[in-house]
């Protein structure tokens, strides 16, 4: 009697070890997807916030230099009828055209950001559901779900287009900045002395020199563009 009392118990206590063994199995693997769901919001709110970060200051930086710019117009446009020399135009032209661009990079800017705010909207209220406890099936994140490439209008995080648009505004705004700098130049040709003028050419040369020794002598060859 003893043996086969031992043998049912040693088979008992088998049987329980593989249903406690399988109970704990299960149970991690809810705890690591609940880890995985963590990691993955955290990442995704940290990519949208870097992204927010960039369009906002690319904004901030394209309005200040349009509302110098539109300053400086009010001091270079001849009155009606006045005669203008071609460094007033020059001036003008320069003025003017950066104005343009960097109106339109500031737009751009507002535009991506607006896809940003719009993913932002649509995680809330899959957070919100998912609070509520009516998810629908196909509403429900896998256990290691991934940042994917999509269009403006789609629920992913339209990272191909948010690239597309921060490198298009940099150009635009380098391009803005670089006739505005015109534009200052021939100002100072037009309207003060020659000897101002040389001053102020010396510095702009010195500025540009500095400027391309810096990123000359850099060897991150993608720290501007890098997304």
């Amino acid at each position: 009697m003893h043996p086969i009392h031992r043998r049912h118990n040693k088979s008992n206590d088998s049987n329980y070890g593989r249903v406690v063994g399988k109970a704990s199995q299960n149970h991690t693997q809810e705890d690591q997807d609940k880890v995985d769901e963590e990691a993955r919001r955290k990442a995704t709110k940290d990519l949208v916030q870097s992204w927010m970060d960039r369009l906002q200051l690319i904004s901030l930086i394209t309005t200040f230099f349009a509302s110098v710019e539109a300053g400086l117009l009010q001091v270079s446009t001849p009155n009606q009828g006045d005669d203008t020399s071609a460094w007033e135009r020059a001036c003008n032209a320069g003025l003017l055209g950066a104005l343009v661009v960097h109106v339109t990079a500031s737009f751009i800017s507002f535009f991506a950001a607006f896809f940003l705010i719009r993913f932002k909207v649509t995680e809330a209220n899959k957070e919100e559901l998912l609070a509520g406890g009516t998810v629908q099936p196909d509403e429900i994140w896998c256990a290691n779900p991934r940042l994917v490439q999509a269009g403006p209008f789609h629920e992913q995080l339209p990272l191909d287009l948010l690239n597309k648009c921060h490198l298009l505004t940099i150009l635009l705004t380098t391009f803005g900045f670089a006739l505005a700098l015109m534009g200052i130049l021939c100002l100072a040709w037009a309207r003060q002395p020659v000897s101002v003028s040389i001053f102020t050419s010396v510095c702009l040369c010195i500025c540009l020199g500095a400027t391309a020794f810096i990123f000359g002598i850099n060897k991150d060859e993608g720290l501007i563009f890098r997304t």
